[in-house]
């Protein structure tokens, strides 16, 4: 029901209302929807039908469509989705139950839908970048008034400050109202660009595009707007010049700029850029720390960022190049800086990606000490990789009496067949067969075998690693990884 008002104030003038101070938008007319296309390719997919209820999981910067349905067998749906798969998400494979689309790229979004009696999943790659809410959805921070040029603090008291005011609160309908008021008033440009956020917001790109275009080009939320628009229609996207052009930041006020800063990490990321979304990250970090873009709904953005330039470095092969390991160096000073690194939302996914990176880098004892932390957060049915790839991490180093502590812990937790395999069987050997138990002092015996307290425990422990793993990491380079070398043969 609110979603249908807020629909009406923000397609409808306020002419059928009476003449008042709350109805000074009156005499504007409501913005035109915009005709455009956000739709590069669309694909629709005939889904099977099905006894239980199935559940659509989009991460369109991981490039996945996620299918999972219960009481139904996933490889008999697979089977039936390989018939139709096209061009966007070509590949599929069965994980934890769940059907996972593979795509090409990190533009698309996608929906259920019924007609009649048949359902489909619709695909879209799209020209701009996804709009929806959701997890792939843009980022907007809360413009307090008084640093944003609108008047008094919260509650405000002009209508665009009152607007904003309640937008942060979520009481979208009565923002609205609000900014409907504010469209005659110094403040009608942040009250267009918000009546077209809450367009955007309930799916309606054309009619936001239309109140983006009402803002204007000048000004801080003229900018601000102009950034907005190509997010949409992809006009700016196709290099990082151009990015930096229409999302430069310099001279607006501070949540204006932060917002713009994480936008344009937003943009390069999903461009497939994420080597310049972590340097405008990383400088903002240097200057200003993280906590000044990584907050509200931008703090999930920076996590996912990170998550992707990490999984993106830990898959490259071979010897890193200066240039390489230089930006691998300023990735894992990144990861460490985020508020919160080691709990939270994709704590345990950054971690596991972290790790052959720090590894990597020479400081292959934090590398073990991180993933011993994060065993009590991992699934039971990936225990078994995440401690094999703990035990390696020790074994690398040449840490013989952790990685044989490790052994220990995973004969408690996982089946004799998995302990089997020729991995484990071959890093058992190694650690069994290598060290003295009693180097380990009991301190860190029982941070390992507490399940309870691992996380806490081996962190305060590794507080010597850490600072030697920043030194690693940070310049000079050469001299970090020496340091952390003679760690490791400790």
């Amino acid at each position: 029901m609110v979603a249908r008002v807020v629909a009406i104030l923000t397609w409808v003038g306020l002419l059928a209302l009476p003449s008042s101070p709350e109805a000074l938008g009156a005499a504007l007319p409501p913005p035109r929807a915009v005709r455009v296309t956000t739709t590069e390719t669309t694909e629709r997919v005939v889904l099977p039908h099905t006894r239980g209820p199935l559940q659509l999981a989009v991460d369109a910067l991981a490039q996945t469509i996620r299918l999972q349905v219960n009481g139904d067998d996933p490889a008999a749906l697979r089977a039936h989705l390989e018939k139709g798969l096209g061009a966007i998400c070509p590949t599929s494979r069965v994980v934890d139950g769940e059907v996972v689309l593979q795509c090409r790229s990190r533009r698309f979004d996608a929906q259920l839908v019924t007609v009649g009696d048949r359902r489909y999943l619709d695909i879209n790659e799209l020209r701009g970048m996804p709009w929806r809410t959701g997890l792939d959805g843009p980022v907007s921070y809360h413009f307090e008034p008084w640093r944003s040029g609108l008047g008094q603090a919260c509650p405000g008291v002009s209508e665009a400050a009152q607007g904003e005011c309640e937008l942060k609160a979520g009481h979208r309908l009565v923002a609205a109202m609000h900014f409907r008021a504010a469209l005659e008033t110094p403040g009608r440009q942040v009250a267009c660009l918000r009546l077209g956020d809450l367009a955007l917001g309930i799916g309606d790109p054309a009619v936001a595009l239309g109140w983006y275009e009402r803002v204007g080009g000048v000004g801080a939320f003229g900018r601000v707007a102009t950034a907005r628009i190509c997010e949409i229609n992809g006009s700016c996207l196709g290099t990082t010049g151009s990015v930096a052009e229409v999302f430069n930041p310099q001279g607006l006020p501070e949540p204006l700029r932060a917002e713009l800063l994480m936008r344009s990490a937003r943009v390069e990321t999903y461009m497939g850029r994420t080597s310049a979304a972590i340097d405008i990250m990383t400088r903002q970090s240097r200057a200003q720390g993280l906590a000044s873009i990584c907050r509200e709904n931008g703090e999930i953005l920076c996590r996912r960022i990170v998550l992707a330039g990490l999984r993106e470095s830990g898959a490259r092969r071979g010897k890193p190049s200066a240039e390489e390991a230089a930006r691998d160096d300023g990735l894992i000073e990144l990861y460490l800086n985020l508020p919160g690194w080691d709990k939270g939302p994709f704590a345990l996914e950054m971690g596991q990606a972290a790790a052959p990176v720090i590894a990597r880098a020479g400081a292959t004892m934090f590398a073990g000490n991180l993933l011993s932390a994060l065993a009590p957060q991992v699934p039971p049915a990936h225990l078994g990789e995440h401690l094999l790839l703990t035990t390696e991490m020790f074994l690398s180093g040449q840490n013989w009496a952790r990685a044989r502590l490790v052994v220990e812990y995973a004969e408690t937790r996982l089946p004799a067949q998995t302990l089997a395999t020729p991995r484990w069987s071959k890093a058992v050997r190694l650690a069994t067969g290598n060290g003295d138990l009693s180097e380990v002092s009991p301190a860190v015996r029982g941070a390992i075998e507490n399940e309870a307290s691992t996380i806490s425990a081996v962190l305060k422990e590794s507080q010597a690693a850490l600072g030697k793993a920043r030194a690693v990491l940070n310049p000079p380079a050469a001299a970090g990884r020496t340091v952390a070398s003679q760690e490791n043969k400790r």
